[in-house]
């Protein structure tokens, strides 16, 4: 248990360490918009300061952004854990049978060339404005990747090593599980990480198209009040919510896969 726990405060440093010189940048866009925004050599209603953010969130109230903030929240992370299970499952079946992946895979490639704001619509007229429709879209943006990196994190595996557990007597199963999805962990990692961050899409998406709360609610509501700062500072709560799914499943990632090796990044 100790060692797990170091191994993840190890892993959570690393990426703080990996991603400073990303926060120094943002940081000092954040103060050149702030200083460019006082100079008032563009409107404030069309661009304005950092601080004219804080404001407005401070004007509208902490607690009633938090509340919409849940709900998007819920929404994503539903979204996401259905839409990864699902196109998990799809991905195990589609390698296991030709017959399946010649089936299911145009209706995979389709389902994810419908554009979302096509699609959020159909759903609320289908499911009416509750938080169920919201999920449904973010799970049918997440399931796409989860079940293309599936497919081709089982393809490449070591045959040889397979064979080779069969010729002690493993069974399918026992290859599955100590071969083959070690061996696509990576991938599917990779494809769950794109997913957490199209699932914030999906939801907001839904709640653009017709909803009674949320942030993509509540981002409607400031464009209609022409309330730039609050746009501004909604999008920014949109962005923080992805980056806090992909940085967990990150760190899930760096505790699951402790056994792969360093990559060779050259001689960066």
């Amino acid at each position: 248990m100790t060692r797990t726990k170091g191994s993840l405060i190890s892993g959570t440093l690393t990426t703080m360490k990996e991603w400073w010189p990303s926060v120094a940048l943002l940081g000092l866009l954040t103060l050149a918009v702030e200083l460019f925004a006082r100079t008032n050599s563009i409107p404030r209603v069309i661009l304005p300061a950092v601080s004219d953010l804080a404001a407005s969130i401070r004007n509208t109230g902490p607690s009633f952004l938090l509340r919409h903030f849940s709900m998007t929240a819920f929404e994503s992370v539903a979204g996401f854990a259905i839409g990864a299970g699902v196109g998990f499952g799809i991905g195990v079946m589609m390698y296991y049978s030709r017959f399946l992946e010649r089936i299911l895979y145009p209706i995979v490639v389709t389902s994810k060339a419908v554009p979302l704001v096509a699609m959020a619509p159909l759903l609320t007229f289908w499911l009416g404005y509750d938080v169920w429709a919201k999920i449904i879209m973010a799970a049918l943006v997440s399931y796409f990747p989860v079940t293309v990196g599936t497919v081709s994190g089982l393809k490449y595996v070591d045959q040889e090593l397979t064979d080779l557990l069969k010729s002690l007597g493993a069974d399918e199963r026992k290859v599955f599980t100590e071969v083959r999805l070690r061996a696509a962990l990576p991938n599917v990692f990779a494809a769950l990480k794109i997913a957490s961050v199209l699932s914030v899409v999906g939801s907001v998406v839904g709640e653009m198209a017709g909803s009674t709360g949320g942030l993509g609610y509540l981002l409607l509501a400031s464009i209609y009040y022409v309330d730039v700062a609050l746009s501004a500072a909604i999008c920014l709560v949109m962005a923080s919510l992805g980056l806090s799914m992909f940085t967990t499943v990150a760190l899930l990632e760096q505790k699951i896969i402790n056994w792969r090796p360093a990559v060779d990044t050259g001689n960066r």
